[in-house]
This record gives C-alpha cells, structure tokens and sequence, in this order.
C-alpha cells in the first residue's frame, strides 16, 4: 500500500484559479464583460465568467486559490487607465467600481473575507470608464460600440493576466 501524502494546497491551476468579469450589457460598463469574453476564448489555466454583480461572486469562491476580478470603475483618471490592485488595498474606497451593481465589489470581497471564503490571492484589474459614461442613460443606449480607450485598456488588462497566470 503506497504511503498516504500530507494534504497540500492546489496550485494556481484551472481548477482553482477564477477569472470574473463584472459588468452590464450597456456601454462601457461592458468592459468586464468583453475581458472575461476574450480570456475565456484563450484556453487560459483558469475558470472564466462574467457576472452582473460583485455579490455573485460568494457563489463562485469554493475551492478557488486565486481571483482575478476585471471591472470598470471611476476613480478621478483619464479613460482607459487602468490598475491592477492586490487586496487588500485601502485604495480600494476611493474607487467607485461601476454604478450598476447592487453590491460594491469592495463590500463583496469584505463579505467574503468575513464569512472566510476569500481565496489566498485576489487581484482587482479596474479599468477607468470615460467621462461620457452615464449608468442611466446607457440603460437606453443602443450604441454597441466602446470608447477607443476602453477597448485599448481591456487588450492590455488581458495581455497582463495572461502574462501572470502563464509565467511560471
């Protein structure tokens, strides 16, 4: 009979690395949406989804080593800017992440830190919306195409995770 080995945590692999994009089908609100899309479509060694709300993700957390939330915010920046942000981060509250969600991803991920489901790792990737970008108005917005410095912040979002979950 083979000896039995002490437990030992899962590496970052496909079963316990999550990639969640957060957004709404309206305007440039749509960003995590696209990310995930786009990611997901590079057989990356990650779980992949895109999700309308930040508490949606307590759902998705079991048996998860590492998150990686892409999500569009407003923090004061030129459009298009982005930011990765290890939690975490105090920096975290002056960020608005966008305004259609019914739970704030900062709130989300306290939650989840208090109920201990949290995972080891969590990496926030925010993209600066434009200033043009209402929540109300896109609600009737049938424009299907982003702002230049969105989609220009969402390809580097993605070369920069696929960087980090590839270099090994």
């Amino acid at each position: 009979m083979a000896e039995r080995q002490p437990f030992m945590p899962l590496p970052a692999s496909a079963a316990s690395t999550l990639i969640a994009g957060i957004g709404s089908p309206f305007g440039d609100d749509r960003a995590g949406w696209i990310a995930a899309a786009q990611l997901e479509a590079k057989l990356l060694p990650a779980s992949v989804v895109a999700l309308r709300s930040p508490a949606e993700l307590l759902d998705r957390l079991d048996g998860i080593h590492c998150l990686h939330v892409i999500d569009a915010c407003r923090s004061g920046q030129a459009p298009g800017m982005t930011f990765r942000i290890e939690w975490p981060a105090p920096e975290l509250d002056a960020i608005a992440f966008s305004g259609t969600h019914d739970m704030s991803l900062t709130a989300a991920l306290r939650l989840a830190e208090a109920l201990q489901q949290l995972p080891p790792q969590v990496v926030i990737w925010a993209i600066e919306l434009s200033d043009e970008f209402n929540p109300v108005a896109a609600l009737s917005d049938n424009d299907a195409s982003l702002n230049s410095a969105i989609e220009s912040a969402i390809t580097e979002v993605n070369r920069r995770i696929c960087h980090e979950l590839t270099a090994s």
